[in-house]
């Protein structure tokens, strides 16, 4: 029995593979759900990029990250990252949303929400704001 498209954990899997075909080093993190402090981590050698990233699968029409999110996406970066990360390394923050559909597979949208986490304000997105400002 299908339960539809995409939830949660595959969710994420499915971004790591998108990942991974863009050329980066991709991991889930080990925690799921509100005890992960990210959902996914990425790094990129070669551009010297590492991509903390919310992963988010709806089917609504606008999404809410609240502030606890967001702090808990920088506390990841200052707990594993700050101390090992050179200064040349670009820190990106990233919402990655699945708008899914009924009875069809829907379609990522990926936004840069650096400003947010350095801010520690929540951030909200709207099924119509199809472009991306984050790039892999």
């Amino acid at each position: 029995m299908s339960r539809g498209y995409v939830r949660g954990r595959y969710a994420e899997e499915r971004l790591v593979a998108k990942l991974m075909s863009a050329g980066w080093i991709t991991c889930r993190t080990p925690m799921s759900g509100g005890l992960a402090q990210v959902d996914v981590e990425a790094i990129k050698p070669s551009e010297r990029r590492l991509a903390l990233i919310e992963v988010k699968s709806t089917l609504k029409n606008s999404l809410v990250v609240p502030r606890e999110s967001i702090e808990r996406m920088k506390s990841r970066f200052e707990s594993w990252y700050k101390h090992i990360i050179r200064s040349e390394w670009s820190v990106e923050y990233v919402l990655a949303v699945l708008w899914r559909v009924k009875g069809g597979k829907g379609f990522w949208v990926m936004k840069d929400i650096r400003e947010s986490v350095n801010n520690s304000s929540p951030v909200t997105i709207r099924r119509e704001d199809k472009e991306w400002t984050w790039k892999p």
